[in-house]
């Protein structure tokens, strides 16, 4: 061939789903007989885009939506975003509407970012990273989780299943990121000792996850993953640019499966807790969570060990003042302990005992104890005596 870019046969044919018969069929037909072989390694077609009737668009009918159009009503990568967020394979329904409802699900993305960057401010990476060995095991989760979408969004994009890349990182942004790690953290990383290990082991997984998440999401989210990038390059020496960057490197250490069934059980727990709290909440018992303390009563055996083993974690995971673990045999529950959905486990949920601490807001006994600070707890003075 002339242009030494070009190969035969091709990496990729793309079309629409009419080429089925057409291009794709007499390119076949035409380099089999002379060729010997297929003109293409692979062979990639798409749906017709549709209004929101499920009709052809065309500029005859009226209905039709140019990408210039599209971007006077929203910024480029909010569109990048829906359109990877449709299954291409189907015919794509499209409109200004469904389009708009993308920009919430670019929010909670964009807000992952922003809650990881706000947060590594004062974190130097030659000084302060913590090497994994010895971060807290919530942290060892999150970069395991990372991983795993890592993965996941490798096949997809090999695959060309760029809805499942969306769908994979919205999910881990909503649900272990928002939900659930960031929640847990806040009080880590707004009240703990500044320079102490547990929050900058917290650091050092949010400087890993938003360097592997920027660089998941550079080919959909061209425009903020370079703007995120450059945040990043303040922290790390970096290639100037995002799509000049590798791809993440596998960290088969993060893998632990050991650890995954135990926080697997530990977040049954936590949402079993919430519904409880909400309940509480919602009938005028409490006000924020920080207000209860929680008794969990186990008679079953494997429940106890796990949950006597992480009692000293459980007021951080639950977001509670405290967490009294109690076993008890099957006969003896508490006639309030409220029936939960795993078998041999009960909780009690009531006001917190103590003083409300005006630094990290939770409820002890030790307010008050100090004449220096009088109105924090005993934990508060050891982190800013750090």
């Amino acid at each position: 061939m002339e242009n030494p870019e070009l190969r035969f046969p091709a990496d990729l044919y793309l079309e629409g789903s009419d080429q089925h018969r057409g291009w794709f069929q007499l390119s076949l037909l035409l380099s089999t007989a002379t060729m010997d072989e297929a003109p293409f390694k692979t062979v990639l077609t798409h749906g017709f885009v549709v209004d929101e009737k499920g009709e052809k668009m065309s500029k005859s009918r009226g209905n039709y939506i140019s990408v210039d159009g599209a971007l006077k009503k929203s910024p480029a990568d909010i569109l990048r975003l829906w359109f990877a967020s449709v299954d291409y394979q189907k015919d794509i329904g499209v409109s200004f509407d469904l389009i708009r409802k993308t920009s919430e699900a670019y929010r909670k993305i964009r807000n992952t970012f922003k809650y990881c960057l706000g947060n590594l401010y004062d974190f130097n990476p030659e000084t302060d990273r913590v090497r994994y060995e010895d971060m807290d095991e919530i942290d060892r989760w999150a970069l395991m989780e990372v991983e795993g979408l890592k993965e996941r969004v490798e096949a997809a994009y090999r695959n060309f299943e760029f809805h499942k890349v969306y769908r994979d990182i919205y999910i881990f942004c909503v649900n272990q990121m928002s939900s659930f790690y960031m929640d847990v953290l806040k009080d880590r990383l707004y009240t703990w000792a500044a320079a102490g290990e547990k929050r900058r082991s917290t650091q050092t997984a949010l400087l890993e996850i938003t360097s592997i998440l920027t660089r998941l999401l550079a080919p959909i989210l061209v425009f903020t993953a370079e703007e995120v990038w450059g945040h990043l390059g303040e922290k790390l020496d970096l290639p100037r640019s995002v799509h000049l960057a590798s791809w993440p490197a596998d960290h088969p250490e993060w893998r632990d499966e050991k650890l995954r069934e135990r926080w697997e059980r530990l977040l049954i727990l936590r949402d079993e807790a919430l519904k409880l709290l909400e309940k509480f909440r919602s009938e005028g018992k409490i006000g924020t969570s920080l207000e209860a303390a929680i008794i969990i009563e186990v008679s079953d055996d494997g429940w106890a060990s796990l949950l006597k083993e992480y009692e000293a974690k459980l007021p951080e995971l639950l977001i509670v003042s405290g967490v009294e673990v109690r076993r008890v045999s099957d006969d003896a529950f508490s006639p309030a302990a409220q029936i939960t959905e795993i078998e041999g486990v009960r909780l009690l949920v009531d006001r917190a005992e103590g003083e409300k601490c005006s630094r990290c807001w939770k409820y002890s006994l030790t307010v008050g104890e100090s004449p220096e600070d009088p109105l924090i707890c005993g934990h508060c003075r050891e982190q800013i005596s750090f």
